[in-house]
């Protein structure tokens, strides 16, 4: 039997009926991508004949296409291509592709033509993008034929992102810090200055971190700078900051939720934290305002608070909801979050990715990486996103580098093991089976790691059987053991800690319940139990294994079809975490794109939130972290991936980073 690897298509969907096939979201860029200074429309069309045959069947002619001239456009230019298509019998699909260049998002014009917005290019002069037109006929008659587009570069300004506000108690010096890059050059200048408050001196002011002595006082005090940096073609951007410097006896405010920065839709929120009084102080009162009114918030012994519903402006495009608490002996603390409403804003800087895959929150639980994928191998990225600032970058290896190591064509799950600094990912190519003149096409699963340092990647770490993986879909990294959900097989898999040889743990001959479709995996440390969803007919179960015995025996935990156990979680699920404290599970689902809270001990259920994305975008995985209680979900449309924090006592949700093309 012979076997070849067969990559799969760029774009999978071939469209019917005279329906172009790419599209995309289109919109503005985020800051890291930069505005174009001046746009403009550019048409490449052809009235030429010219066209590329595949093959012939009988009598029967290929279809006669002409893709257009090649065309030179500036970045931010509008750009339609238009093709061309004739055939003696009937097209039954025809759709525009892109082969190579800066990824794009294509908007379709109509069954021949699209267009797209030609994208910065980075510190090159130029950038070049083919795109590829196909057409094919009701012979099964394919003819394709490409385009060229030169993308010239136009400077974009620095970023600056330095935030609106802090506030800092009792230090003697003080470092600002500002995020500043230029996307296509280099800063050649930054300069600070101080706006208000008692005077002071900035050491390094030329740099994105100066610093500066607190004068003495007795009471709080404030200060406004504003910080400005200019790239080597003379563009400039600037930021400003408030610092309050409040005293060592002052409350401090931890403010939990909603984030220090994000972009909001609803027209109020919920907003959890704590203070903490020093000394034999007393916290006297604590106070929300968000834009529309001032809240009293009433304070736990443990000094922990949650207000509901504060309201938020409706009819300006971001708000600042401030937090004070003030002690017994009149001093003050603060916290602060600024929001925007505009659906559109762009939140977080730094690299953009296409679409999202997989999510693993970070060991510090201050950052979660997310893999991205796409059509093209150049899409895929493993990058970072800071959960303080939702800033982006891409990090740890380079799928596009074959030297890095082995990758996979479809990704699926990620897991990370502190303690050999190394990723788990999951996923499968298509390969092509030669058998008895026979070609047939399945999926080959695998597993594959990353050095987190290096980026070094290898394949063949997990020892399975001759049959190997089918199709992978969840990961689970439980002391030291790697348990693996194989879908396409049916069967849930566990390594050994020191061999990394899998075995089966759980198949359709499990005792007590079988386990067939195994989609995403937890760990209960209550019940010190294997957690599997699994898809059935049309629902999610929830499966416990028990593994405390040797011979694992499973049972059903909640069952998905039953509305006795609460809503049905439908189709398959993306994603499944704990709340180990609480015994309460989250499932992120497909169809509905919501989150639906298991009770782990009951399996009863309820809808912690529907459409998880305001924009009703495809959700691709969750994370939940223990330490602010909070819910961070990926996903989104192609071209348009967001990173929202949910709040899951309220529902609430905050994008804490987008990234847009």
């Amino acid at each position: 039997m012979k076997m070849e690897y067969k990559k799969a298509p760029l774009f999978s969907s071939i469209l019917v009926s005279a329906v172009v096939a790419l599209s995309g979201c289109g919109g503005s860029g985020d800051a890291s991508s930069g505005n174009a200074q001046s746009s403009s429309s550019v048409v490449a069309s052809s009235s030429s004949s010219v066209s590329s045959s595949s093959s012939s069947q009988a009598q029967a002619q290929a279809p006669l296409v002409a893709a257009g001239e090649d065309v030179n456009v500036s970045a931010g230019d509008t750009v339609t291509l238009i093709a061309e298509v004739s055939d003696d019998g009937e097209i039954t699909s025809q759709y525009w592709r892109q082969l190579s260049g800066p990824r794009v998002p294509v908007e379709p014009v109509d069954t021949a033509s699209v267009e797209f917005t030609a994208p910065a290019t980075g510190g090159a002069e130029t950038a070049t993008l083919q795109f590829e037109y196909v057409a094919i006929d009701d012979e099964t008659l394919t003819t394709r034929d490409t385009v060229l587009v030169t993308v010239a570069r136009v400077n974009q300004p620095p970023v600056v992102e330095l935030g609106r506000f802090r506030s800092v108690q009792n230090e003697a010096e003080i470092t600002l810090s500002a995020n500043i890059y230029d996307p296509d050059g280099d800063v050649q200048d930054i300069l600070w200055q101080q706006l208000d408050g008692p005077s002071v001196s900035l050491e390094n002011a030329a740099s994105a971190k100066p610093t500066f002595l607190v004068p003495d006082s007795e009471t709080e005090q404030r200060f406004r700078f504003r910080v400005s940096a200019t790239d080597n073609e003379g563009a400039s951007e600037s930021d400003s900051i408030t610092v309050i410097v409040t005293t060592a006896q002052a409350p401090k405010v931890t403010l939990d939720f909603p984030p220090a920065i994000g972009v909001y839709e609803q027209g109020d929120v919920d907003v959890v934290g704590s203070v903490t009084a020093s000394g034999s102080a007393q916290i006297d009162s604590v106070m929300v305002e968000g834009g529309v009114e001032t809240v009293s918030v009433p304070v736990s012994d443990s000094g922990e608070f949650r207000v509901p519903d504060v309201l938020l402006p409706t009819e300006i495009d971001s708000a600042l909801l401030t937090v004070t608490a003030v002690d017994s002996e009149g001093r003050s603390g603060y916290a602060q979050t600024e929001l925007y409403r505009n659906s559109s804003a762009s939140v977080g800087s730094g690299a953009r990715w296409v679409q999202s895959t997989a999510m693993v929150l970070a060991p510090n639980q201050q950052e979660v990486w997310v893999l991205s994928d796409g059509e093209v191998e150049s899409d895929i990225a493993l990058m970072s996103i800071d959960l303080a600032t939702g800033a982006r970058s891409y990090a740890v290896t380079d799928f596009a580098e074959a030297e890095q190591g082995p990758s996979l064509e479809q990704f699926s799950d990620m897991v990370y093991d502190p303690k050999n600094h190394e990723f788990y990912l999951s996923g499968w190519s298509e390969v092509t089976v030669q058998e008895q003149e026979q070609e047939l096409v399945r999926n080959e699963g695998g597993v594959i790691t990353v050095d987190a340092a290096t980026g070094a990647r290898r394949d063949e770490v997990v020892a399975i059987a001759e049959e190997g993986f089918v199709e992978p879909r969840g990961l689970l990294l439980h002391n030291e053991h790697l348990y693996i959900a194989d879908f396409g097989a049916g069967q849930v898999l566990v390594t050994q800690s020191d061999t990394m040889e899998a075995g089966v743990l759980a198949d359709h001959m499990t005792v007590a319940e079988p386990v067939t479709a195994p989609v995403q995996l937890s760990w209960s440390e209550s019940l010190n139990e294997l957690l599997i969803m699994e898809t059935s007919a049309s629902a999610v179960d929830a499966l416990a294994l028990d593994t405390s015995e040797g011979i694992a025996t499973s049972r059903m935990l909640s069952e998905g079809s039953s509305v006795s156990f609460g809503p049905m979680p439908r189709e398959s699920a993306l994603g499944f975490v704990v709340n180990q404290a609480a015994d309460t599970g989250y499932i992120l689902t497909e169809v509905d794109n919501g989150i639906i809270a298991i009770d782990l001990l009951t399996g009863q259920r309820d809808i912690l939130l529907s459409n998880v994305d305001p924009r009703e975008g495809a959700s691709a995985d969750m994370a939940y972290s223990a330490e602010r209680n909070l819910l961070y979900v990926v996903g989104g449309e192609n071209y348009y991936q967001q990173l929202l924090v949910v709040e899951p006592v309220s529902g609430d949700r905050v994008v804490l980073s987008r990234s847009q093309f």
